[in-house]
């Protein structure tokens, strides 16, 4: 395992009670992820200086995570970064995750089953297709390192009830073809910066 004393530090710095069982997933998740990158390319290397910041905002978004939600969609999930951190962070949570590339699908269904992360499935193919064939509304809705097309959004916000937050992970820009969009659809209702990287933050929206 990875050095318990670098789990006990990411929780310190966020506040939160060290929880070995939690901490084992992390780990389990994190050593999966380093296997696959030889031969999948997840994320740009292995070295622990990238990896922790991607942990470490997933673990920070759960402090303020609605507690009303009880399902979550992630689109372009990848490496699975945050939704995988989420998943474990947050108990009972039925994370669905989309990723257009078979490879990235392919290992987020092994951390599901390696983690034994119930309810919890990875679609492989588009977003738009995903979301032509359910009927599914979540209580959380997020995407990162992507820039959502307007056609996307709008299916989106078919799949979204009163109290869906919308969550984007993004940079300087917002993570969207037509921010307008975003703002004509969506309701900005919180915006929080993710303390350890200064360019990076999360918008919460409601639908309009």
């Amino acid at each position: 395992m990875e050095s318990m004393d670098r789990y006990k530090k990411i929780f310190h710095r966020l506040g939160l009670p060290f929880d070995p069982n939690i901490t084992k997933k992390m780990d389990t998740y994190i050593n999966l992820l380093k296997k696959w990158n030889a031969r999948v390319n997840l994320t740009a290397s292995n070295e622990w200086s990238l990896i922790e910041p991607l942990l470490m905002e997933g673990i920070w978004a759960a402090r303020i995570y609605p507690e009303h939600a009880e399902t979550h969609l992630d689109i372009g999930s990848g490496a699975g970064f945050p939704a995988i951190p989420l998943r474990i962070m947050v108990p009972g949570l039925k994370m669905d995750m989309v990723d257009s590339r078979l490879k990235r699908v392919s290992f987020l269904e092994t951390v599901i089953n390696e983690l034994k992360l119930a309810d919890s499935f990875a679609f492989h193919g588009r977003v738009t297709e995903y979301l032509e064939n359910t009927d599914k509304e979540w209580d959380c809705i997020s995407w990162k390192g992507l820039k959502i097309r307007t056609k996307e959004l709008l299916q989106i916000r078919q799949h979204t009830h009163q109290t869906t937050q919308i969550w984007i992970f993004h940079g300087k820009q917002l993570a969207a073809e037509e921010p307008d969009m975003v703002d004509k659809n969506l309701r900005l209702v919180r915006r929080e910066k993710f303390p350890y990287k200064s360019e990076w933050m999360v918008s919460i929206y409601l639908p309009r």
